[in-house]
């Protein structure tokens, strides 16, 4: 396993990890949840590698140890320049998303990438979804302790957001929200440009996902706090994508379920290589 650490345009630093295949026949690229990290997901990087796929496991700016803010143009910029400088546009890709993971994959430039199949773990696609969900479901806690580390005041932004009208791109204006929760924020990231950026124009991927639904597998669980399982199904019901619940996985982060994710990956990766 080689630990990369790569510069953006704009100086921040990426947490990168490839392991390389001496083989080096594809590449899987491995992209986290909102915030989370590839370390919790136990890829397999030995078999992996013995199959001739090296792996990316990609850190976008505030996931795992890459520093500045997180912006969703920003995430697909840097994942283009370090591919791009490491030559993988070439080669073909077997992509494994999670959660906001899945709805940045599906904002990718398809004719850059040469995409095998894709594996998508609880995907979330649409953000103003998936926010208005953990209201209804009183679930909204878990979206404020997971901002927590960004600001000293987190009973502040609690308050803040306790009504989901912030949602509403002309409250959101008229309020100076950008500004505001930017200014009681931390560790070098701004919270509100965060906010704005994923919530306020949602990133609504379901038309996207259509496109690559014949080559997709969606792996889901129903103990989901964050986004709306019955949004999924639907999803992958209407554009035909196959759809496996793994009893395993306890909650929207997979826990649990991980090894069958991979299982279920390299039974995919064996029908790859029939053809």
């Amino acid at each position: 396993m080689n630990a990369t650490q790569s510069e953006t345009f704009d100086g921040k630093l990426l947490d990168i990890t490839v392991t390389v295949s001496t083989r080096q026949t594809a590449w899987v690229l491995v992209y986290p949840n909102i915030f989370g990290t590839t370390r919790l997901y136990s890829v397999p990087h030995e078999e992996l590698a013995e199959r001739g796929y090296t792996v990316v496991e990609y850190h976008p700016r505030a996931h795992g140890r890459s520093t500045g803010t997180m912006e969703m143009h920003h995430a697909i910029k840097d994942l283009y320049r370090f591919l791009a400088g490491q030559d993988f546009f070439r080669l073909p890709v077997f992509v494994v998303a999670h959660s906001a993971g899945c709805n940045a994959v599906l904002q990718l430039n398809r004719t850059l990438l040469k995409v095998q199949r894709y594996v998508f773990v609880q995907p979330v696609f649409d953000f103003k979804e998936s926010m208005l969900y953990m209201y209804s479901a009183g679930t909204y806690g878990d979206f404020i302790a997971a901002l927590s580390r960004f600001t000293p005041d987190p009973s502040r932004l609690e308050r803040t957001l306790r009504s989901p009208s912030w949602l509403d791109p002309r409250e959101w204006q008229d309020r100076g929200l950008r500004e505001e929760i930017n200014s009681f924020s931390v560790n070098g990231f701004e919270l509100g440009t965060f906010l704005e950026d994923f919530y306020i124009p949602s990133h609504h991927t379901k038309p996207l996902f259509a496109s690559i639904a014949d080559r997709t597998t969606v792996l889901v669980t129903e103990n989901d706090r964050w986004y709306p399982p019955s949004s999924i199904r639907t999803v992958a019901s209407e554009t035909g994508a196959v759809l496996e619940e793994v009893s395993s996985a306890r909650d929207h982060f997979f826990t649990g379920g991980w090894p069958t994710v991979w299982e279920r990956v390299g039974g995919l990766m064996a029908l790859e290589e029939l053809f």
